[in-house]
């Protein structure tokens, strides 16, 4: 092979690998996959509605903030624009299955927001929201309001599915 070719081939695979390494170094295109949290298993540790502290929360549920989940809940208390979507609602474990412990508590309510362009019918049934969780105090006349709040990018209807939670560093999105 003679030098020239030699240059023209060794060019070739340097520029190759170099345009390769960049789309590799591309950000994603696509939404991250969503952990799998369970509404149930999220609200189970005692916190004081007036007094609370982020701290308050279990580590493994705090450290789910920012990230994307999915989970199987009731709507409730959907507020509606004039047109008759869900401008926001809480989500909720079960309103029925409340009745094994005592009284519901603040972090039982998830506050569910749909992002903008996303629309949200209202539904009486179970449905699987999947969105980016925030786990932080949201106050209102001193006491708690939220400790759990979901900018919402899809819901829909579900069968139900009471799964535990899966935790970032113990696994996988899913």
């Amino acid at each position: 092979m003679n030098r020239l070719a030699r240059a023209v081939l060794v060019s070739s695979i340097i520029l190759f690998a170099l345009s390769h390494a960049c789309i590799a170094d591309a950000p994603a295109t696509q939404p991250a996959e969503a952990y799998k949290v369970n509404l149930k298993s999220m609200s189970l540790f005692p916190f004081d509605s007036q007094n609370g502290t982020l701290n308050d929360i279990p580590k493994q549920f705090r450290d789910l903030d920012g990230q994307r989940v999915r989970f199987i809940g009731e709507m409730w208390r959907p507020t509606l624009r004039d047109d008759g979507s869900v401008a926001s609602f809480q989500a909720i474990y079960s309103a029925t299955k409340w009745s094994f412990r005592e009284a519901p508590r603040v972090q039982d309510f998830w506050r569910c927001t749909p992002v903008e362009g996303v629309i949200v019918r209202p539904m009486n049934s179970m449905i699987e929201v999947t969105g980016i969780l925030h786990v932080r105090i949201l106050k209102q006349d001193e006491s708690i309001q939220s400790v759990y709040d979901v900018d919402v990018e899809s819901v829909k209807p579900s069968t139900g599915d009471f799964a535990p939670t899966t935790m970032p560093a113990a696994t996988q999105p899913r």
